[in-house]
């Protein structure tokens, strides 16, 4: 081929370039403007668009079937995300559900004493989270939430230190919980020297 030839096959694909983009970007305004015509059309500036809170659903589905504990724990997580007393309230209800019917169920069971904890029931979350560590003395959750209750929920320091140091021995040193363990340590260790 020539460079005549390499020059002009270029320019055949720039110009099919070009048009392409052209109509790309007409296609995208004029649907654009359809779009937002289409909305406008028959609607009145006062209506605004209804929106169903997820919970009230879960909690209608599970009422409906109240031994459905995988729509009941995420209505109690739904709940719990909601960061409200009541939604704290209701997340350990519904906890509490599902530990009725299973009662060694200990990721519920520290979602439920995380739960108490921000309802400021640090006694009852310390209580739920010593039965989950009687079923599962390994789990590395229920030892970095009970460091968490008893340092700032009771202000125990250094019972919440060895709480903690049980999750960095039980972890992966590299892995999030180690790491958040041995911040909270260090925490921990300056409001005891400042004690």
């Amino acid at each position: 081929m020539s460079i005549l030839q390499l020059r002009a096959k270029k320019r055949q694909q720039k110009i099919v370039l070009w048009t392409i983009a052209v109509v790309l970007g007409f296609g995208l305004v004029a649907s654009s403007v359809a779009w937002t015509v289409g909305n406008n059309a028959g609607s009145s500036a006062s209506q605004t668009p209804q929106v169903v809170d997820p919970a009230i659903t879960l909690e209608a589905e599970v009422l409906a079937n109240p031994t459905d504990v995988n729509k009941m724990y995420q209505l109690a997580i739904t709940l719990f995300d909601k960061n409200t007393p009541e939604g704290y309230l209701k997340a350990a209800y519904y906890l509490g559900k599902i530990l009725e019917l299973n009662s060694t169920n200990v990721p519920v069971m520290v979602d439920r004493a995380i739960a108490l904890y921000y309802l400021g029931q640090v006694d009852d979350a310390i209580k739920q989270v010593q039965e989950a560590l009687t079923v599962d003395p390994n789990h590395i959750k229920a030892h970095f939430n009970y460091g968490i209750f008893l340092g700032y929920g009771k202000k125990n320091y250094q019972e919440a230190i060895a709480e903690l140091q049980k999750v960095v021995s039980l972890s992966d040193p590299t892995s999030p919980d180690a790491q958040n363990a041995k911040q909270l340590i260090a925490e921990l260790e300056k409001n005891l020297n400042n004690k």
